[in-house]
């Protein structure tokens, strides 16, 4: 599966991606199906990406078997069905990043400097208006990630909040850490 950004056709809240998968076909699911016992519950994956449409036609597009949650508070094996959206173009929400390379974070002042940076980016993209979810991560142990996406109904843009959020980190004025954003 693949999903390209074409930063050409965007407009102040959505970017056009152009997103490619592979349909299976009743054969290859039947092939799939073999050795799978009859009474093993199905649970269907869908993509989340891209973002912004809305569809109830969904493809599949791998299969596999595992254990896991089956209904509430119910684990066992179960067959696992991946769908995702058609092949085709889709409107999604822009998305801003800042990525923030700080190096192992070794020493008490390294750790309260980032608790300071994670206080101080999430203050000044609320500031901005943004009321969504700020979706944090650890993208290895040298580097950090945030990103966010305004919907439409929100009177900010992906790239005010990013901007915010840079602004912010830079004013924390973390020595050697690299900063950097991005809208994509």
């Amino acid at each position: 599966m693949t999903t390209m950004v074409h930063p050409g056709v965007m407009n102040e809240h959505r970017a056009t991606v152009h997103h490619e998968v592979e349909a299976w076909t009743v054969g290859k699911l039947r092939e799939s199906l073999a050795s799978v016992p009859d009474d093993l519950p199905i649970l269907v994956q869908v993509s989340d990406e891209p973002l912004g449409t809305r569809s109830t036609a969904y493809v599949a597009i791998a299969a596999t078997t595992d254990t896991g949650l089956i209904s509430k508070g119910v684990r066992g094996e179960r067959y696992v069905l991946a769908c995702s959206r058609p092949s085709g173009a889709y409107l999604r929400p822009k998305r801003g990043e800042l990525i923030v390379t700080h190096g192992e974070l070794t020493s008490d002042r390294e750790k309260v400097l980032f608790q300071r940076l994670t206080e101080s980016v999430r203050e000044a993209t609320s500031a901005t208006g943004y009321e969504g979810e700020h979706t944090f991560q650890h993208a290895t142990p040298e580097a950090t990630k945030w990103s966010w996406s305004p919907t439409t109904e929100q009177p900010v843009s992906a790239e005010s909040v990013t901007e915010a959020a840079r602004a912010a980190a830079t004013e924390l004025n973390p020595g050697p850490w690299r900063i950097e954003s991005k809208i994509v």
